[in-house]
């Protein structure tokens, strides 16, 4: 029962390393995590301060940390 606990704390922590997952990506998107631009791919992590670009006619689906979806315009 400890054990479980525990990792179930863990598990808590664990999900506040990002502040959004994409699950959606469809067009020229990018982010900006540091000093470079790279192209935003489905499955990767954003983190709190990293920009994003999302031109005209593009899509981009996110999931925040707390599991609510988001669709940014």
């Amino acid at each position: 029962m400890v054990f479980g606990f525990m990792t179930a704390c863990f598990a808590a922590f664990a999900q506040a390393d990002y502040a959004f997952k994409v699950l959606a990506s469809k067009g020229a998107n990018e982010y900006k995590s540091g000093d470079s631009w790279q192209p935003i791919k489905t499955g990767i992590s954003l983190k709190k301060g990293d920009e994003l670009r999302v031109p005209e006619n593009a899509y981009l689906g996110l999931v925040s940390s707390t599991g609510k979806p988001v669709h940014p315009s």
